[in-house]
């Protein structure tokens, strides 16, 4: 034995081996090999393996075995002789160690790892059998010699060695990879092709052909050498199936035919046969037909352009692409023109030089090469003239542009006054048309000849006149670039006169510039003025500024940004533009006027204000006293003025009282103290004195001062006695005041009290009585004796002591003495306990505490007892007549108890029974006598109903009487602490009691019924709950209660649900039962109804042995197969394939559909047992070769589609879910035939990083043709996808370089992908040997032009791996001119599959302008879908993209449904079309049935936003995608979230939106029992432009900071909203405290997905590691290709969570609905009256006859006016509820008079009685404010249908909400 290896001593070794081998590499690469012979290297390589093995040697001297595999990683074991490990017990992985050996190597005795990795021979008789064993591929069978075994082992085999072997032989061979065995020469034939081409024909044909012709093979070989993979297949199809006797000539054929066409690189024809090498000289130049240099030439693809033209004839035959070495810009041109290359070349050889000079443009050489494609297919050249005009023509549009247009002239005076290049003009050719004068300056090359073609371009140039444009452009420089494109799209005034003389075309020109005003882009015409000195600019004077005003107004005023906002922050500007028009001022401000003149009613009509202003001052005047008021102009348009003035200190006076009123009646509107003083001293009630505390000033003037704030700081009084009220928030402004003997009036708290008492006093007395002073509103009537101060006040305090008695508000121990002696029982005395007086005032004091401390009633006997939470107000009462039917009336319980007994005595009752007692109100008692204990007894026996009929938990602390009187419903005192906890909370299950078997002794005598009331409910998926068969209770019926815990000992949980499928019979043997019992369980367990486990009984696992796995399985593998989840994970696919090498063998044979039926994830749950339904017993293997696609397809429910797809590619392979989820599956065939380029551009790894992007790459590839085989097509949409752009923007550059600084810098907000991607620019270029100029890659890559474009420095076709690199670098900089994965699903998402060539090359030729204006982006699916009809439309003119987005939205919609006027904007708005309209209208008709839901609706403000879940009505859900450039929207991948949000009761959208209305995010909101996910975060990329621009500073993260913080404030108002609503809900006893604790929203979560805020999310909110909520199971209510997208919140984090959630199993109830609409003369415009007169023509009436026939719509006053008119009514009291399926319109006077209702008639049948929910619920809301509804100006029919509607029940409504289910 040798002796072990220490580890010290191993690593000593190894070290010395590696500095060892280091050393050998050195010396060796310092050799030069080149003057050395292969023996003179075989021998020194030879000498250094003998001197490395001299140190390597000493290891075979130990025992290896201490030696871990690990640590020979990195080690190289060689030798020049046999290497024996057979004694050192080596352990040994060849993945990790190195071993060279060309004799061989002994390994007996050792532990192996990885042996295929070996290079070194092994034989069979020197390594272990259970090696050979463990792996058969590398060892032979007996049946083979030695002398083949050695050569096998040594891989020196070639195809001669396999001649004599048997078929069985071979076979063997085959199997075992013998090709990379075959390494040795086959005669002449390299080992490398001999063996290549065998492993591809196979061994036996190669055999088969070998035997027949050895030369054949030969030529096989060698052409498979030359063959290029497209190729490949042909060449293999024809080897293996072409007869021998016809295969050398078919294979001839097929090289000849390939050489043509210039494939084989290098190819030597005269290795060859003979016969070939004859055929071959009849088509290719030999040294028999051009020089032998030439011919050498041609094989080596060097020809040159000279050699192709002076031999052209000798290469006519033959593709010249790839046999010469002309400029790469020839080759293309070549394989454009083909053999007429030669001919220009001959034609044209000072153009075609010149075309070098032009590719320094590296765009030039892409332009002309499209051009010239283009020209040949629509006019083939049929003479040499001909294709010299065409070439001419192309180069000259490639070099100036596709928009012009050439013609020849002999003419040389064709060029006077024109700056025409000499070697054009040398051509002949001028330009005759132009068809888009921004292409570049082309005022140098118009010619009298010229035609300006787009029509507003020409028609600006005939009014002002070619030679005037020259003349002025030559004097100013005017007409640039900018100025062009502007012109080019310029709408002038068509009845403007041409200029006939310089003058006048100086006039034409200024009226121009006046009136070009564009709104979102630079106005590029008044830039081009700033530098123009002269006549011009004294002559136009208000086209201009002075030249020394500031550098900053300069900017704005000749950028076309000057705004009335920045004019009036800098007041120092004004003289500077005082003569400036109005409108460039933005001075086109309207206010609404009065005139106090006239003493009659007037409605405040529009005005102008400087229509008012200027009859009394100047421009300059206005600004100046605008600027004092800036903060408050935008808000002139809610100012009414009088004006009723005589000159200018009255008409500013007017003002400044209209900006008073507009302070004081806009209570969100903050101000200062920041005013003119003459503003203060006409308006001191605005402003505190000087002496007021700094503290109530910021509460005063931000209008956060309130009654509440000043309770705890009555010093601050004093200081608002003179203020104006308006300015506290909290005072009732106005009420209803009842004398005696009078009628309820609405009076004003000003006229009442402040006038006459002041306003310090009422202060004085609101602040006693906080919190009761929010009780009073509007709807309040205080009960007065007069309107004295005291009476007043009194008529208050009685309200406010209402208020307590029967509103639960909490209030203060320390109310005022007068209030305490009036109501002595709202008040502790002042000994009760500090505990008892903390929970009474606050009102939390319940029955519980009181039974918890019976000395409590002591202090709480003279105390009202409603204020004691859980005392019933009343009870049903019956008096016992004798009779069979008793009247049952409610009485109070006072009246009941407490007069007779006492509030002491009763609360001694109530309290030994606690909460249980506020359910009396929904009991009913029958009394013979009312004596205390006949009246106790009844009580006692409600309670028992209560008990059993309700559920309701109770204690074993009740009276002793009562548990006398109930024995079965108590436990023995001894009981189990545990079991008493399950038993009287109604918690006790079979689950519970089978695993306490223990319990049984204390349940007997006991009525199980009521104990097991728990396991009346049984799941059966997300959101459909039944009540199942009551198991216990059928068994009851057969079986004592004794037999019944026995059977729940045998069966535990199983027995639950057992009798779904049997019937037991009573009188039936226990046995009999049993065996009935046991059939139950297994068919439950079979029909998936019951969720078993690995420790079912053994009668289950016998009967059901495929559910269940072998006892050894891995214990991670049994807790997903039996629905326990791994981490947080259950089974799935992708589950088992990462386990899949341990958990396979354990499942074969066990049922799939088993495990997958018990998961929770309904969604996974329904597609994958589909899936297993579908494909059977294949199931399994595809689930794990597909996993990411089936997986999609199952969480998408389309597990059909993927059959049916599966079945068109021959049962072969799924394919991506981006082609099943879109492509027509009849159109499968199609996609096929097409899979090879699907599948390259499926290698672009940008555009397939997630499912958005391969989606916009579908639809781009379906619309360019990929599918319909267009080659044309494939190419351009490559150059989409891939090529970098030419040029770059200064501006792109710029922020470019900015990124490059910070990532130098590693500046810690540059995003990790942006970096990434700098960092794999880097490592391409360095790769590719780019030099890079100076330290910036991106100067390098690069140059400034003159014009101050930048060009790209390189050809990226060179460099591929830059290309991609760079490509990918500009993307992840938003680059505008780069279409990124993002940019293309934003703009393509929405694509039909439609191929259309024009519609491809008007998207190529408009891409920028589309790229470049988000707001054009939304037409794009439309103008895609109608582009037939819009090239028809515009068929005499060029088509540009405004022309095609101008008939999209000029042909809207038809069959719009009366109730969906507003569908109709919001989906104008969004460009969708009249199709994609239909579609909308069909999801938002069973959208807008919606009543309830299970996400509350909020509208609140944070800041500067508004944010709002939008209610269930409002149609801007269905178009809230396209607005924010995401995808949910139709056609998209996220369509079913939007239909979701529109239709589901548990989705809504939540949208966010600035102070100007514009949308800056929104998401898609679901729920799932008490988890609300905002799915995702949208926000448009507009909406980050605005946010910046509108505010400095405002960088991109702190935007998404304020964004992340709203959405933090709408989850807590959303837990705050729920909460209430679920609180009222427990409270009036609809459900149970357990429901309310595991319903009310717990959590509120925001998904990462797709997200803008992503970098917020990570900063602020924490990741959620539980199981993440999914949205509940929905199908949508139209037909859709796809399921919910629900990939963005597959990872969720936490905005909010409460603390005290619990679990709950039950339903999702829709408890929420939204506050009913009311419009009035402030809020009702056009848009509700078109609705209001739809629904009204339903009736019949004639248009004209209409009452909503409205002729003034100049306002919502106006409107409501004559609304009220026709209808009788006071217009400041009309109120109109509108909705799209019913409007009421009433009177809100001192009772609610309808005077109209209209119902949709157009409302499907099946939907009227959500209709009439929904109108029941309006009708509640008129009914809350405590009036008379009086319906008498109604018809008859309509009175008969507003009775009955205010006839549903409660009950109704609550099944709508599904709190009547038993939730």
């Amino acid at each position: 034995m040798l002796p072990k290896i220490t580890l010290e001593k191993f690593l000593e070794i190894k070290k010395i081996l590696q500095e060892r081998l280091e050393s050998l590499q050195k010396e060796y690469e310092n050799l030069d090999s080149d003057k050395l012979t292969q023996q003179q290297q075989e021998e020194i390589i030879h000498d250094f393996v003998e001197k490395y093995c001299s140190i390597q040697n000493e290891l075979f001297n130990y025992d290896l075995s201490d030696i871990p595999f690990e640590l020979w990683e990195g080690m190289a074991i060689m030798s020049n002789e046999y290497l024996d490990f057979s004694k050192t017990h080596a352990n040994l992985d060849f993945s990790l160690v190195d071993v060279t050996s060309e004799q061989g190597i002994n390994l007996k005795g050792c532990n192996i790892r990885n042996l295929e990795h070996i290079n070194a021979p092994v034989y069979s008789d020197s390594i272990d059998q259970h090696i050979i064993e463990e792996y058969p591929m590398l060892f032979l069978s007996d049946s083979f010699t030695k002398e083949f075994e050695e050569k096998f082992t040594k891989s020196k085999l070639n195809l001669e060695d396999l001649l004599p072997l048997t078929d069985e032989q071979l076979a063997e061979l085959e199997s075992k990879k013998i090709y990379n065995h075959m390494r040795a020469d086959l005669g002449d034939i390299n080992y490398y092709d001999a063996s290549t081409t065998t492993q591809k024909i196979g061994l036996k044909k190669s055999i088969e052909i070998y035997k027949y012709n050895k030369e054949l093979f030969k030529e096989i070989c060698l052409t498979e050498n030359y063959i290029r993979y497209d190729r490949e297949e042909t060449f293999i199809e024809l080897v293996k199936n072409t007869p021998l006797e016809s295969l050398q000539s078919e294979l001839h054929k097929m090289i000849i035919e390939i050489l043509k066409e210039g494939r084989l690189y290098r190819f030597n024809h005269k290795k060859y046969s003979k016969a070939f090498q004859d055929e071959y000289k009849k088509i290719f130049p030999t040294e028999e037909t051009v020089p032998r240099e030439v011919a050498e030439r041609f094989t080596r693809s060097e020809l040159t352009l000279e050699d192709i033209i002076k031999y052209n004839v000798a290469f006519q035959n033959v593709n010249l692409d790839n046999y010469s070495n002309m400029d790469y810009h020839y080759k293309h041109l070549y394989n454009i023109l083909g053999h007429n290359f030669i001919t220009i070349a001959i034609v044209c050889p000072n153009i075609l030089s010149k075309l070098i000079e032009f590719y320094s443009d590296y765009s030039f050489d892409s332009r002309l090469n499209r051009i010239l494609e283009q020209e040949l297919v629509f006019a083939a050249p049929s003479s040499d003239e001909e294709l010299k005009d065409l070439f001419i023509k192309s180069v000259l549009k490639a070099k100036y542009g596709e928009a012009l247009d050439f013609e020849h002239s002999d003419n040389q005076n064709i060029y006077e006054d024109c700056f025409y290049p000499e070697w054009v003009m040398e051509t002949g050719y001028y330009v005759s048309k132009v068809r888009d004068i921004t292409n570049f300056n082309f005022l140098l090359f118009l010619t009298k000849e010229t035609e300006i073609v787009p029509e507003k371009a020409k028609r600006v140039f005939e009014v002002l006149g070619i030679e005037n444009i020259k003349r002025f452009d030559k004097e100013t420089d005017f007409f640039n670039y900018y100025v062009l494109r502007t012109i080019n799209e310029l709408e002038i005034d068509p009845n403007m006169p041409v200029a006939t003389s310089y003058d006048e075309f100086l006039n034409n020109l200024a009226i121009i510039i006046q009136n070009y005003n564009p709104q979102y882009s630079k106005n590029e015409l008044m830039a081009a003025l700033e530098k123009i000195e002269g006549p011009f600019r004294e002559r136009f004077n208000t086209l201009f500024i002075p030249s020394d005003a500031p550098e900053e107004l300069r900017n704005l005023f000749y950028g076309g940004k000057l705004e009335l906002e920045k004019i009036l922050r800098n007041p120092t500007w004004i003289p500077y533009i005082k003569h400036l028009p109005v409108d460039k001022l933005g001075l086109e401000i309207e206010f609404r006027i009065i005139n106090s003149e006239f003493d009659f009613p007037q409605a405040p009509q529009p005005y102008k204000l400087t229509d008012f202003y200027f009859q009394y001052g100047t421009v300059e005047n206005l600004l100046l006293f605008l600027s004092k008021y800036e903060k408050y102009v935008k808000s002139f348009s809610n100012l009414i003025v009088d004006i009723n003035v005589n000159n200018l200190e009255e008409a500013e006076r007017a003002l400044r009282r209209s900006i008073a009123n507009l302070i004081k009646n806009n209570k969100s509107l903050s101000f200062g103290e920041e005013f003119p003083e003459e503003f203060k001293i006409e308006h001191p009630d605005l402003f505190l004195p000087q002496d007021a505390p700094s503290s109530l000033h910021w509460q005063f003037y931000g209008r956060y001062l309130s009654i509440t704030n000043l309770s705890n700081d009555k010093e601050s009084i004093k200081y608002l006695k003179d203020v104006n009220y308006q300015f506290i928030t909290e005072i009732p402004t106005h009420l209803k005041i009842k004398l005696p003997d009078g009628e309820a009036k609405e009076v004003y708290i000003k006229d009442i009290y402040i006038d006459k008492y002041g306003l310090e006093s009422l202060l004085e007395f609101l602040t006693s009585y906080v919190p009761l002073h929010s009780s009073v509103n509007h709807t309040t009537v205080l009960e007065v004796a007069s309107l004295s101060k005291e009476d007043i006040e009194e008529g208050f305090i009685k309200q406010f002591a209402k208020t307590i008695l029967l509103g639960r508000y909490s209030y203060k121990e320390d109310l005022p003495e007068h209030f305490k002696q009036k109501y002595p029982h709202f008040f502790l005395s002042k000994e009760a306990p500090e505990e008892l007086k903390e929970l009474f005032y606050k009102r939390n004091l319940t029955l519980e505490h009181v039974k918890a401390n019976p000395e409590w009633i002591t202090y709480l006997k003279e105390i009202h007892p409603l204020l004691i939470d859980g005392v019933p107000f009343d009870i049903g009462v019956a008096i016992d007549n004798g009779s069979r039917f008793n009247t049952v009336q409610k009485i109070k319980f006072s009246e009941l108890y407490v007069s007779k007994f006492g509030c002491e005595a009763f609360l001694k009752y109530v309290s030994q029974y606690g909460s249980i007692c506020k359910l009396f109100s929904n009991e009913a008692i029958l009394l013979k006598e009312k004596t205390k204990e006949e009246i106790e007894a009844e009580l006692d026996k409600a309670i028992y109903n209560i008990i059993l009929k309700r559920n309701h938990e109770y204690s074993e602390d009740y009276p002793e009487h009562f548990k006398q009187q109930y024995p079965e419903l108590f436990l023995d005192k001894s009981a189990p602490a545990e079991l008493k906890e399950q038993f009287y909370s109604r918690k006790l299950t079979v689950s519970f009691l089978s695993k306490n078997p223990e319990y049984f002794d204390y349940l007997k005598g006991k009525d199980l019924r009521i104990a097991l009331v728990s396991d009346r409910f049984e799941v059966l998926d997300d959101d459909r709950y039944t009540r199942v068969n009551q198991s216990l209770s059928k068994i009851l019926k057969v079986v004592s209660q004794e037999d019944l815990l026995e059977l729940i000992k045998t069966y535990g949980t199983y027995l639950t649900h057992c009798t779904l499928s049997i019937n037991l019979y009573e009188g039936e043997n226990l046995d009999v039962i049993k065996e009935q019992l046991e059939a139950g369980i297994v068919e439950q367990i079979k029909l998936g109804n019951f969720k078993y486990l690995e420790d079912a009984p053994d009668f289950v696992k016998k009967a059901l042995p495929d559910y269940f796995l072998d006892p050894n399985a891995p214990e991670d593998l049994k807790r997903a197969y039996y629905s326990k989840t791994i981490g947080h994970r259950e089974l799935s696919f992708s589950l088992i394939k990462e386990n899949q090498k341990v958990w396979l063998p354990f499942l074969e044979g066990k049922s799939l559909k088993a495990a997958f039926d018990k998961l929770r994830d309904y969604t996974y749950k329904r597609g994958a047992l589909k899936f297993v339904d579908f494909f059977g017993d294949r199931a399994l293997k595809i689930g794990l070769q597909r996993t990411e696609a089936v997986e999609a397809m199952i969480e998408a429910d389309k597990v059909e589609v993927m059959y049916e797809w599966w079945l068109k590619t021959g049962k072969k392979f799924i394919p991506d879910p981006v082609i099943m989820q879109n492509f027509p599956i009849e159109e499968a065939d199609k996609f096929l035939s097409n899979g090879k380029e699907w599948s390259l551009l499926m290698k672009n790894k940008r555009f397939t990083k997630d499912y958005e992007s391969k989606d916009a790459m579908l639809k781009l590839a379906y619309c360019f043709g990929v599918f319909d085989n267009d080659q044309q097509g494939k190419k351009k949409l490559d150059a989409l996808l891939n090529d970098v752009p030419r040029t770059l923007t200064p501006f792109d550059v710029e922020s470019l370089l900015s990124v490059e600084t910070q990532i130098v810098n590693k500046a810690n907000y540059v995003t990790e992908h942006v970096a990434n991607a700098y960092q794999a620019l880097q490592n391409a270029i360095k790769e590719e040997g780019i030099t890079q100029d100076g330290e910036s890659i991106i100067t390098s890559l690069y140059n400034k032009n003159k014009d101050g474009e930048y060009s790209l420095t390189i050809n990226a076709q060179n460099y591929p791996k830059t290309r991609e690199a760079l490509r990918c670098f500009l993307e992840e900089n938003y680059i505008k001119s780069v279409l990124s994965p993002e940019k293309a699903h934003t703009m393509f998402g929405a694509f039909k599959l439609i191929y259309d060539k024009d519609f491809r090359e008007f998207l190529l030729k408009n891409l920028d302008t589309f790229v470049n204006n988000s707001e054009y982006q939304k037409y794009l699916p439309a103008i895609q879908e109608k582009f037939q009809e819009i090239k028809v439309a515009n068929s005499n003119r060029v088509l540009t993209a405004e022309l095609a987005i101008s008939y999209v939205e000029q042909n809207k919609y038809t069959n719009v449904q009366d109730g969906n006027e507003e569908l109709t904007r919001v989906a104008s708005m969004a460009g969708y079309t009249q199709s994609t309209f239909e579609q909308l209208q069909e999801i938002y008709n069973h959208g807008r049935m919606r009543v309830t839901s299970s996400i509350p609706r909020i509208d609140k403000t944070l800041g500067k936003y508004r944010y709002e879940i939008l209610a269930l009505t409002d149609p801007l859900a269905v178009a809230a995608g396209t607005l924010t450039n995401c995808c949910q929207e139709l056609g998209n991948v996220a369509e079913v979230c939007m239909i979701h949000s529109m239709t589901s009761s548990h989705g809504r959208l939540f949208l966010v939106r600035d102070e100007e209305g514009n949308v800056v995010a929104q998401s898609w909101v679901w729920r799932n029992g008490d988890v609300l996910c905002f799915d995702n975060i949208e926000i448009p990329e507009k909406a980050f432009t605005r946010a910046m621009r509108s505010e400095s500073g405002l960088g991109r993260d702190k935007f998404t900071e304020e964004v992340y913080q709203v959405y933090k404030q709408a989850a807590k108002d959303l837990i705050e909203e729920d909460e209430k609503v679920y609180k009222a809900l427990l409270e009036s006893g609809k459900i149970t405290q357990e429901q309310y604790d595991g319903l009310r929203l717990g959590k509120v979560t925001v998904g990462q997905g797709y997200n803008d805020i992503a970098d917020a999310l990570n900063k602020n909110a924490s990741l959620d590691r539980s199981r993440v909520a999914r949205p509940l199971s929905f199908k949508p209510p139209v037909a859709t290709s796809r399921g919910l997208y629900t990939s963005d919140s597959s990872v969720q984090y936490i905005l909010e969570e409460r603390s005290d959630r619990k679990p709950y199993s039950g339903p999702t109830p829709t408890v929420h609905t939204d506050e009913v609409r009311k419009y009035d003369y402030e809020n009702f415009t056009e848009r509700e009256l078109l609705t209001l007169s739809k629904l009204e023509l339903q009736t019949g009436r004639d248009y004209y006859d209409l009452n909503a026939n409205i002729y003034d719509k100049s306002s919502p006053e106006a409107i409501v006016q004559q609304l009220a008119r026709n209808y009788e009514t006071d217009y400041v009291k009309t109120r109109i509820i509108m909705y799209p399926n019913f409007a009421i319109i009433y009177e809100d006077a001192s009772e609610i008079r309808l005077v109209e209702f209209f119902i949709n008639n157009n409302i499907p049948e099946n939907d009227k009685e959500k209709a009439l929910l929904q109108i029941k619920l309006a009708l509640l809301e008129l009914q809350k404010e405590g009036k008379n509804i009086n319906i008498d100006q109604l018809d008859n029919n309509k009175k008969e249908l507003i009775t009955s509607i205010m006839n549903i029940s409660e009950e109704k409504l609550d099944e709508e909400r599904g709190i009547s289910r038993g939730i």
